[in-house]
């Protein structure tokens, strides 16, 4: 599965379970956006008809700050589809180099309930290293079930 626009890049890899949403420019017009959003939901549906298990992996390196209404429309998604993530969702890893995104999502992190690990990165390494970590631990809770 896969969608793209001028905004993003968003594949999804049923081997190694990724969700790669790479940010292509600083900001998204309103179209792009709303598109991408309703591509991302029903991608989130799907998984939840499939049972299928994913890793959210952004790369912001070229994303600006948003406007507020679109930060908040993210998490309101994550928080309308807490069931679903508990489902399907091992963990996210955001790679950004620009301190005060990552400052920024970081504040909103502390504020909202995550579900399933999630953190910030600057080092695309650490990242994976993160993933890999948590991706081998929901291994082993499927195979003591």
């Amino acid at each position: 599965m896969s969608f793209e626009n001028d905004f993003v890049k968003f594949d999804f890899n049923t081997d190694t379970l990724y969700v790669n949403i790479y940010i292509k420019k600083a900001q998204p017009t309103e179209v792009e956006w709303n598109t991408f959003i309703e591509y991302f939901k029903n991608f989130y549906l799907a998984c939840d008809q499939l049972n299928q298990k994913i890793i959210l992996y952004y790369d912001l390196k070229n994303v600006g700050i948003l406007e507020k209404a679109q930060y908040d429309e993210w998490l309101e998604l994550f928080k309308n589809f807490e069931e679903i993530s508990l489902k399907c969702l091992i963990c996210s890893a955001i790679l950004t180099t620009y301190q005060p995104l990552a400052m920024m999502i970081n504040t909103l992190l502390v504020f909202h309930k995550n579900t399933k690990p999630v953190k910030v990165f600057s080092d695309k390494e650490e990242s994976i290293k993160f993933i890999e970590e948590n991706k081998e631990i929901h291994i082993i809770d499927l195979d003591t079930k």
